[in-house]
């Protein structure tokens, strides 16, 4: 049941019903342009137990996305390759290795975790009440 967590995780933040319209920025936070751009989502690591992510057959894989402009998004694909809440953005905040992703709706850190980079592949560590949760992705 843990496994699901990460998927459970994934599928909240798709159906967020938040459209980022700020555009504030903070002088002291530090942009990382390594994080910027797709990455395709391909395991989760639950109590060091590796699952890989199954995307969804004949579709494009399901990818967290970071732009330049600090805009942040899921796109998971269901079934027929349909996208649900396509185009949703929301605010996110990097300051050397911390990520922190900010909830439109009242502006709360909506996730607070760390990340590495090596390579094309990203790491994501939730911390969790349970323990640590990695997501793995590899740059597309």
């Amino acid at each position: 049941m843990k496994a699901n967590y990460f998927i459970r995780f994934i599928l909240m933040l798709l159906i967020i019903p938040a459209v980022s319209c700020s555009s504030d920025d903070d002088g002291n936070q530090k942009k990382v342009e390594s994080i910027v751009g797709k990455w395709a989502i391909e395991a989760s690591i639950i109590n060091d137990v590796q699952k890989e992510y199954e995307h969804q057959i004949g579709c494009e894989k399901d990818y967290y996305e970071f732009t330049v402009d600090n805009l942040f998004t899921i796109v998971g694909h269901e079934e027929n390759c349909y996208v649900p809440n396509s185009g949703i953005y929301v605010d996110y905040i990097v300051n050397d290795n911390k990520l922190l992703v900010y909830s439109e709706e009242d502006d709360e850190i909506y996730i607070d975790a760390t990340f590495s980079i090596e390579g094309n592949i990203l790491e994501i560590i939730f911390d969790t009440e349970d323990g640590d949760i990695i997501g793995i992705f590899k740059k597309m």
